[in-house]
């Protein structure tokens, strides 16, 4: 998803249209973050249930891991526009002195953990954990070179994902709460749980016209099937 709109990052930066610029990056963040929402929702509440269903018997950590790499995925989703835009810019030699090298430290870190008798968790977290921090250098880096908005990026993207997880993740709760570990509930539930994301992220996510766009082309497209 991302992928397709980097080539336009880089002709609106070229361009020097930064307006453009920082549009594209705010909806490649915030959509891309909502798509994510939709399978990472009913994952983290029910991929026990479905890991059983699946391998019977569980590895130790397996859900564990899976929940971890999820957040991994899904904080680099929020911060991938950011990375474009440095790549954009050119300038390389201070994003590789500071995110790249935060990006190395995770192995030491993770080795002295471990020596310490950690968790094997812990390296998958600290890959999630240092997202985040990855992700306020970049805001400083963008700020640095192009006078990239943060905050407006923090608004237009950050907070409305949250709102979305929070909202999507009421019904999953409940679900959560109720299940009384069946076969068919844990198939049921997260397929419930999904389409619960789908709607919210439509209704409250999205604007009037992104809305009327999905429909219109949903239209299309059965009309087209019945006309074949």
């Amino acid at each position: 998803f991302q992928l397709a709109g980097r080539p336009q990052v880089m002709k609106y930066y070229a361009q020097g249209d930064f307006d453009n610029m920082f549009r594209l990056m705010y909806n490649n963040g915030k959509y891309c973050a909502f798509l994510l929402l939709c399978p990472i929702i009913p994952i983290c509440f029910f991929i026990d249930g479905l890991l059983e269903l699946w391998l019977t018997e569980v590895p130790e950590y397996t859900a564990d891991f899976l929940k971890l790499s999820i957040l991994y995925i899904f904080f680099r989703s929020l911060d991938e526009p950011l990375t474009v835009a440095i790549h954009a810019v050119g300038k390389m030699k201070l994003p590789n002195l500071t995110s790249a090298t935060l990006n190395m430290m995770i192995l030491p870190f993770a080795y002295v953990i471990y020596m310490l008798g950690g968790s094997p968790l812990w390296g998958a977290a600290l890959l999630a954990m240092f997202v985040p921090l990855c992700t306020m250098i970049n805001f400083g880096i963008l700020y640095k070179y192009i006078n990239f908005p943060w905050k407006t990026y923090i608004k237009n993207v950050f907070f409305p994902v949250v709102r979305i997880a929070v909202l999507a993740s009421i019904l999953p709760t409940i679900l959560y709460f109720i299940n009384p570990n069946t076969i068919w509930t844990s198939l049921l539930f997260p397929v419930i749980s999904g389409i619960n994301v789908c709607i919210i992220v439509f209704c409250f996510g999205l604007s009037k016209t992104m809305q009327k766009k999905i429909l219109k082309s949903i239209k299309q497209k059965f009309l087209k099937n019945n006309q074949i």
